[in-house]
């Protein structure tokens, strides 16, 4: 049976607010030399208003590095009576905010009263990294100023210290070594991987635009993006890793690597940086991922309690749709990241557990507890033993395609359970009444004796 899974993704929208831009980045497009100004806060209330319609839950605002450095632009601001670009992110952010919408902001290296203006007004803040300096002749970077690893890692200490989330973007492919990638993205894992500011974490693998110095550059083989993956998720091992779905056509065959969400897809209009590249329907990617018994979860952009509980978020958070979800909710999403502590496979600490299926509405697994999981000496702890037969009474729900959660769970346990020796345990679903699955479990020692046995109710969402 092919194992289910779920790939979480953000309902979102983008809009660019200029396109001024000082640097001049071979494989990029953002930059124009024609329209600098900013777009006027009018017409971004009526994008505003489809987006939200619409049913979005963010809006990503793009812009170039330090776009008032050009006059076009600063009077751009001035003719809308508008001081400064920090203010400008402070209207179109409590605007966002009245449009039930978290705002994004990517912005290149914001100075520091734009940083404090996304901290109080906005929701958080992404910023790109590249893995090499790349500076010299003919490179990524000859004519950019601040594209370097240096520079990434001052601005994720920038977001820190402005207490500002923040996203990161990883983008490959664009001349550094494979060795230069790999010693970067653990670099950035040791650094701030465990910083609760960092929300998540994506992959822009490079591909080629026309007008572009880098148009003939062939992109990054699947094996190289493959594996940039895998140690996106050995650095960050309990973050979503997304990669834009329309830059890479196989983009499911990597969520056996480790790739666990879409991060934010756009429900309508283009991507701002990479616009050759169509962004592929919701409905389209929910059906090329169903094909690989792999479903589409819903999330929002903030994920860590200290992102969560500022307050202007919490203000916009209790217009999404009802957030947080009150005891008259009906919808409720769970999202699997491949993190739980029984059977996660990304979790560092867990207990990595295998199930089988050796008949329908039954799921099977052996375990051989290590000392570390002992209450009296020798014995399993019972909160241990109470853990694995709940995990596999749901799966045993689970085989079926059905997403469950514990509503009751008794335990009996018979005979103490051994350290160091390996146990069978069994869950069976043995009735299911409207969205109520009434389960039955067991442990049992190597020659067969119950240990443990346990009866749970479990609910559809």
């Amino acid at each position: 049976m092919a194992t289910i899974s779920t790939v979480s993704y953000i309902k979102s929208g983008r809009i660019t607010l200029t396109r001024a831009c000082t640097q001049t980045c071979r494989y990029c497009i953002f930059q124009s030399g024609e329209n600098r100004e900013f777009e006027r806060i009018p017409i971004l209330i009526e994008k505003l208003d489809k987006l939200s319609s619409s049913g979005a839950t963010e809006v990503v605002f793009f812009s170039g590095q330090s776009p008032c450095d050009f006059p076009e632009a600063q009077l751009s601001l001035h003719s809308q009576n508008i001081s400064s670009f920090a203010e400008y992110l402070q209207i179109i952010s409590k605007i966002s905010a009245e449009k039930k919408l978290l705002p994004v902001f990517e912005i290149g290296n914001p100075g520091k009263f734009e940083m404090e203006t996304i901290s109080n007004y906005g929701a958080s803040i992404s910023i790109g990294l590249v893995p090499a300096r790349l500076d010299g002749q003919n490179e990524a970077h000859e004519f950019s100023k601040n594209r370097n690893p240096n520079a990434g890692k001052r601005l994720i200490e920038s977001a820190h210290s402005a207490e500002t989330p923040y996203r990161i973007n990883f983008l490959i492919g664009i001349g550094e070594s494979s060795e230069e990638r790999k010693s970067f993205i653990r670099d950035i894992g040791k650094y701030c991987a465990a910083d609760p500011f960092l929300q998540d974490v994506r992959l822009i693998p490079f591909q080629p635009l026309p007008n572009t110095d880098f148009r003939a550059r062939p992109p990054l083989p699947f094996s190289e993006i493959a594996g940039a993956v895998l140690q996106l998720r050995e650095a960050f091992p309990v973050h979503f890793i997304s990669l834009p779905v329309n830059l890479l056509s196989r983009y499911p065959e990597l969520i056996p690597y480790g790739m666990n969400d879409l991060g934010s897809v756009p429900i309508f209009g283009d991507d701002p940086v990479t616009p050759q590249y169509p962004i592929p329907s919701l409905e389209e990617i929910k059906n090329r991922l169903l094909k690989m018994d792999i479903f589409l979860a819903e999330r929002i952009s903030l994920i860590t309690p200290i992102a969560l509980n500022k307050p202007h978020i919490q203000d916009i958070l209790s217009k999404i749709r009802g957030f947080p979800a009150d005891s008259k909710s009906e919808k409720f999403e769970l999202v699997d990241n491949k993190g739980c502590f029984i059977c996660g496979k990304n979790n560092p600490r867990g207990l990595k557990l295998g199930f089988e299926y050796p008949e329908k509405d039954v799921a099977v697994s052996t375990w051989l507890s290590p000392i570390d999981f002992q209450g009296y000496a020798g014995i399993v702890h019972g909160g241990i033993l109470a853990s694995l037969l709940d995990e596999l009474m749901a799966h045993a729900i689970i085989q079926n395609g059905f997403q469950v959660v514990t509503v009751e769970l008794k335990t009996t346990f018979r005979k103490p359970t051994p350290i160091g020796v390996p146990i069978r345990i069994i869950g069976k679903m043995v009735d299911k009444r409207h969205n109520i699955f009434f389960t039955k479990g067991e442990i049992l020692s190597p020659d067969g004796v119950l240990l443990v046995e346990a009866t749970g109710k479990y609910s559809t969402i």
